[in-house]
């Protein structure tokens, strides 16, 4: 995992880092669609600090893994129209902007 990432786990999962890494490494041997950089960095944000959501996401993930990015990088998202995309997490969580939620 890239330092990005294993800061931003640092800091969103204070207590539980150790339990968060294992979870995503976990994931990362079982589903080869989640080996990607960018699907953890959306993954991440979307757990928001949260170890079950972050269950849920990989779950999601592994399935789905163009829908994360969707919920993660977009606002407006329902409508197709009115999509905006707001971050890259191709990029490290540095150069996006976590505040803005949809």
């Amino acid at each position: 995992m890239s330092g990005d990432i294993l800061k931003k786990i640092e800091s969103d999962f204070t207590n539980d880092k150790n339990k968060a890494i294992e979870i995503i490494n976990t994931a990362l041997e079982e589903f080869e669609n989640l080996r990607s950089a960018r699907i953890i960095r959306c993954i991440i944000f979307m757990a928001d600090k949260d170890i079950q959501q972050l269950y849920r996401y990989i779950d999601n993930a592994s399935t789905y893994p163009r829908d994360i990015c969707i919920w993660a990088e977009y606002i407006n998202k329902s409508s197709f129209d009115d999509r905006k995309r707001v971050r890259n997490f191709n990029k490290k969580f540095d150069r996006n902007d976590l505040t803005l939620r949809d």
